[in-house]
């Protein structure tokens, strides 16, 4: 939220590099700290770090993209999210197994450094209020050291000075994420999104409780256990985005013009919903009933295969909502996950203890099934009108 009205003003580079710096900061003194407050304090400066880009990502997808196109990148950028899920677990779980807690920090260390040096070289600018549609010629932080290659079309003709950030007026204020819930359609669509995050952290807080419970499993190999939601995500969003870009296309060689981004960014979402909720709730009753965990593990692919689906419409419909202001909205999403993904984990073993695994998760796929069909159908028939007049007073 902090790094937001900076992103929208002084532009996209600067706070990519500045943020990913205090992430690999962070890291070399977790690196080294055996004090628990200072783990707790460096762990926020971590986060600091690292979540900035997920907002910032989808700004900038937003500055290069255009709507036909849109679905495929939004689910490249959560296809880069949500390899974590598959293969962080397992390498932390070794990690931690192999020595102790602090190898997983140095090995973040080793990863991100190099990484920091290419953003320092090679990203380039993508906001368009400094770069237009990138042919400017930029200058100082702006001005990656190796800069790419131009296309003929524009190394052949005259390049415009970029534009000095604080030369246009613009919207600066740590408000903005705030104000993207004062329209119906993007606060429906983030609770639609927020619900399904929130019942999903239900199944991943709970597996290292439950799996070790139930089936006696160690760190290793409770880390593995998360590799099928994983898989399921990183499969879901190469899907996904390919679907949009498909529903897009086929809405507009219907003659569907304007085309109703409300609508197409839906479509799909009538079947992930239900499938995903479904496989949420066979989760929760496999595990419940100790069957086999290979049922449990198949269950976690679909619930991750089937969430990540969703969530790449929702975001992509966001975005399509707010061109100009990607990354506020999708600040407002991450408000709104984090919150509700929170009291989830908050709750989910307390319920679990109280009322065991299958009612817990009847209760989680219920109530994500009925909010967010509502949520859906609300911005299905009223969706258009309302940004629409959402438009007309900004």
């Amino acid at each position: 939220m902090l790094t937001l009205p900076p992103n929208q003003v002084h532009g996209r580079r600067p706070i990519y590099i500045s943020t990913f710096l205090i992430f690999v900061l962070a890291n070399i003194g977790l690196s080294f700290t055996t004090s628990y407050p200072v783990l707790l304090v460096l762990r926020v400066f971590q986060a600091v770090g690292a979540c900035s880009a997920i907002a910032i990502g989808a700004g900038t997808i937003a500055d290069v993209t255009e709507p036909n196109e849109r679905g495929s990148y939004m689910g490249y950028y959560a296809l880069a999210q949500y390899t974590g899920l598959a293969i962080g677990p397992v390498i932390g779980g070794a990690l931690s197994r192999r020595w102790d807690y602090h190898a997983t920090f140095f090995f973040l260390t080793a990863l991100s450094g190099p990484f920091l040096i290419f953003m320092v070289l090679c990203l380039v600018e993508t906001l368009r209020s400094i770069v237009g549609n990138g042919s400017a010629l930029v200058r100082g932080i702006y001005r990656p050291l190796l800069q790419p290659r131009p296309v003929s079309s524009v190394a052949n003709s005259p390049r415009p000075p970029m534009k000095h950030p604080l030369s246009t007026p613009q919207q600066f204020g740590f408000l903005q994420p705030f104000l993207v819930f004062t329209r119906p359609e993007t606060s429906l669509a983030i609770i639609a999104y927020s619900i399904v995050y929130a019942s999903y952290y239900l199944s991943s807080a709970s597996l290292p409780y439950l799996f070790k419970k139930v089936y006696g499993l160690d760190e290793l190999w409770i880390g593995v256990s998360f590799v099928p939601s994983g898989v399921g995500c990183v499969v879901g969003t190469v899907l996904a985005g390919k679907i949009l870009d498909w529903d897009y296309r086929r809405a507009v060689a219907k003659g569907a013009t304007p085309v109703r981004m409300t609508r197409v960014r839906l479509q799909s979402a009538w079947i992930y919903l239900p499938c995903y909720s479904v496989s949420l709730l066979a989760y929760g009753w496999s595990v419940g009933e100790k069957l086999h965990i290979a049922l449990p593990v198949v269950f976690q692919f679909a619930v991750g295969f089937f969430s990540i689906m969703y969530f790449t419409n929702i975001n992509t419909l966001i975005v399509d909502l707010y061109p100009g202001k990607a990354a506020s909205a999708t600040a407002a999403v991450n408000l709104g996950r984090c919150v509700l993904g929170a009291g989830a984990v908050a709750v989910v073993q307390p319920m679990i203890a109280a009322v065991g695994a299958g009612w817990t998760f009847t209760v989680g796929a219920v109530l994500t099934l009925f909010i967010g069909l509502v949520c859906q159908a609300l911005i299905y028939l009223y969706g258009e009108i309302w940004a629409a007049a959402g438009e007309r007073t900004q």
